[in-house]
């Protein structure tokens, strides 16, 4: 946990470094008047956007370790001293904004909670899945090797590119030598709950608007997210950021600023574009920043509109850059936009088999996927809605008796006020549709209860923050309200709490050397398999997880992967001129948690090979 502390002050330093220089260029761009800076946290979220594409350039030229941090560093150290003026003028108003007297001290102790539970989790031993299905490989390709051609073809999974991914891997550390750092979601967390306290802060001051109480709001859900602390999960970074750009969208209402292009509109364009390069699924945030962008076009604010552009595309162009090295597509899975033949380009049926499965793994994991994807919603829905926890349900619950409200509450005023409805709750309808468009996407394409709680929770958050607002107003009960409202904060974060306190106390008992370095991954039993091109493969024998194992490591080694330019060894990247799906599929529903393990063993060759493929062997069950 030290060493993790001393990290995050590092990337603290230079992402606010980086946000800094990435709202000034707002500011110039805008002819913004710069007196007044920003919240700290929104600049260091702006930080983490820039680092991410000048590290993804980085990356397209060697590996990402000491150079990329070194060269990273060096440019933050230029622009210091070019813009000292100007940072040491920011500094001073957020260490003045520090200075609390004895009436928030309460402020500190929740703080100083805050950080307990992020490094906990952070500097825990890795045990999410997907951790070791792919995020620690991807993180060590980009680690070791700049970027390869056609790593997708090795694993689909490594073509799935999200942009924290990248960032995690800049800021690994795996150079020092002392473990692999992959703990951004947990600094990402302390940064949310000073945001919120931020929120809090200003209830407390009297100034009772709903983007105060959502942001304040936005430390409740913490028990539903604290288990991704310790990997570079980027379901936390999809929801944080996408609640953040909430919050300054209601601010942008509340101030009657919506129809004005300002620092607030591109934080939100840079914040949702980021979001959909950690995570397309979560694209449905896109529908804010275009909004905003295209009554700018209808304006004829042509200016704005390409500054929006720049902003979006300083994210969006490395990343879609980097798409078509890994695998050939602009957007991989989905293989119905094939624009571009290279010869590295993950076949088209090994890409539809891989959207096939994600899609049939969040509806159902324990029924083969071929047959979810035959199923129709009647089918697939009443066996999914059984499977969820009992909190899940719950928030399911809520979310429809929220949403039906929502809606008869938006037809009333139509009926009632017509056009000019639409006219005063522009800024909230702009909100419930990029709500419930995200929840609908979720619904009908990737039901996992996780990869909705950016649209979901925010509903009933917002619908909560409403109500706080209301009854706040009402000076009547607004005393009781706020005692209300802060125990109720305080309630939920004492879970993740008790939650951190026991998983300390479980390492300590279990000998964990995680009070100094990071936790480390499961060592796993593997075998080496000689592909008939004569490419050497790693794989786990007991499972699809590699983990930490040495590259290149594959739990499809019989696919038809084959190293594109020998010479160039593994830089040189991969392609299959033949795919064989036949094994793909089977792997697949070999590793699915299925009841029946007998019907899902690889079937043996009819003919042997010259080089035998290699028996793999289960030994459990396991899935996320």
């Amino acid at each position: 946990m030290v060493l993790t502390l001393v990290l995050w002050t590092y990337v603290l330093l230079l992402s606010f470094m980086y946000g800094h220089m990435l709202v000034r260029l707002g500011d110039w761009l805008l002819k913004a008047d710069s007196r007044a800076p920003l919240h700290a946290v929104p600049v260091i979220l702006m930080g983490f956007c820039l680092l991410t594409s000048l590290s993804s350039l980085y990356y397209h030229f060697d590996h990402l370790g000491l150079g990329t941090n070194l060269t990273l560093l060096g440019i933050a150290s230029l622009y210091a001293i070019w813009q000292r003026k100007s940072l040491g003028q920011d500094i001073r108003y957020y260490v003045q904004s520090l200075k609390i007297g004895p009436r928030y001290i309460y402020f500190t102790i929740g703080l100083g909670l805050a950080l307990l539970v992020a490094l906990i989790f952070s500097a825990s031993p890795p045990a999410y899945y997907d951790d070791g299905l792919y995020y620690w490989q991807f993180i060590k390709w980009m680690n070791e090797y700049a970027i390869v051609p056609g790593l997708g073809n090795l694993h689909p999974r490594l073509a799935f590119n999200s942009n924290w991914h990248l960032l995690s891997a800049t800021f690994s550390m795996s150079f020092l030598g002392e473990g692999t750092f992959s703990d951004l979601n947990g600094l990402l967390h302390l940064l949310i709950v000073i945001f919120a306290f931020d929120g809090l802060k200003g209830l407390i001051n009297k100034e009772y608007t709903v983007s105060n109480a959502l942001q304040a709001s936005l430390i409740i859900p913490t028990h539903l997210i604290v288990g991704y602390f310790n990997a570079p999960s980027a379901d936390v970074v999809v929801v944080y950021f996408i609640w953040v750009a909430f919050v300054m969208l209601l601010r942008k209402i509340e101030r009657s600023t919506l129809g004005q292009f300002d620092r607030y509109s591109l934080v939100i364009v840079a914040l949702c574009t980021y979001v959909c390069t950690a995570k397309l699924s979560a694209f449905a945030i896109a529908i804010i920043p275009i909004y905003l962008t295209f009554k700018e076009l209808f304006k004829g604010k042509w200016n704005h509109v390409a500054f929006s552009a720049i902003f979006a595309l300083l994210i969006a162009l490395p990343w879609l850059a980097r798409n078509l090295v890994l695998s050939g597509y602009l957007f991989f899975p989905f293989y119905q936009l094939d624009l571009f033949a290279f010869d590295w380009k993950v076949p088209q049926a090994l890409a539809m088999e891989e959207a096939s499965y994600i899609e049939a793994f969040a509806i159902n994991a324990f029924l083969p996927y071929p047959e979810v994807n035959e199923m129709g919603f009647s089918e697939w829905f009443p066996t999914w809605l059984s499977s969820l926890r009992t909190s899940n349900k719950g928030i399911l619950a809520l979310v429809m008796i929220l949403t039906a409200g929502h809606l008869s509450l938006f037809f009333m005023g139509l009926i009632k006020k017509g056009k000019s409805y639409l006219q005063q709750r522009e800024g909230q309808i702009l909100l419930f549709l990029t709500l419930f468009a995200g929840m609908a996407f979720w619904f009908f394409k990737a039901p996992d209860f996780r990869f909705g709680y950016a649209f979901t929770v925010a509903l009933y958050l917002i619908s909560l923050s409403y109500f706080v607002v209301k009854m706040l107003n009402n000076g009547r009960y607004n005393r009781l309200t706020m005692l209300g409202f802060m125990g109720l904060i305080a309630l939920f974060y004492l879970r993740p709490v008790q939650i951190g306190v026991t998983e300390y106390m479980y390492l300590v008992k279990a000998g964990e050397p995680c009070l100094i370095h990071p936790g480390t991954p499961p060592a796993l039993a593997e075998a080496s398999h000689e592909t008939p091109s004569g490419l050497k493969l790693y794989k786990a024998t007991n499972n699809d997880q590699c983990w930490n194992s040495p590259l290149p490591c594959t739990p499809f080694p019989e696919t038809g992967i084959e190293l594109r330019r020998p010479q160039l060894g593994l830089q040189g990247g991969f392609r299959i001129t033949q795919p064989n799906i036949a094994h793909y599929r089977e792997m697949q529903l070999y590793y699915q948690p299925l009841p029946d393990k007998e019907s899902r063993k690889p079937k043996p060759k009819a003919e042997p090979e010259p080089t035998p493929p290699m028996e793999v062997q289960r030994t459990s069950d396991t899935t996320e």
